[in-house]
Order: structure tokens, then C-alpha cells, then sequence
């Protein structure tokens, strides 16, 4: 009797995932001014950090 090995080897295809943060303030508001350069944006519920990078943008 052959031996069939795992197709899928569990410790690599089985990856940790972070649970969904459901918070309405998870993300950044949209649709407004920043001054250009590095913002931080840290959600309230979960403590997820985002930085928002503003381009210096001159005409």
C-alpha cells in the first residue's frame, strides 16, 4: 500500500488573519483637505495605524 502524502501542508497554506474591525471610524475620512506631508490616522476601536502620505503638488 503506497502512502499518499497531504497535498496541502497545513502550516503554510493555513495563514493568520487579522479579524475585520467593524468601527465606523476603522478608516480615514475622504473628501478632505490635508496639508501636504505625513498623516496618522489610528482607529479608535482596533489600533490599527494608517499613514496618509499628502504630495506636495505645485504648478
Amino acid at each position: 500500500m503506497i502512502k499518499e502524502e497531504n497535498m496541502f501542508n497545513k502550516k503554510e497554506d493555513q495563514k493568520e488573519y487579522k479579524k475585520t474591525c467593524m468601527s465606523p471610524t476603522h478608516n480615514p475620512p475622504t473628501h478632505i483637505y490635508l496639508t501636504p506631508g505625513e498623516h496618522e490616522w489610528i482607529c479608535e476601536a482596533c489600533g490599527t495605524v494608517q499613514i496618509i502620505v499628502v504630495p506636495c503638488v505645485m504648478y
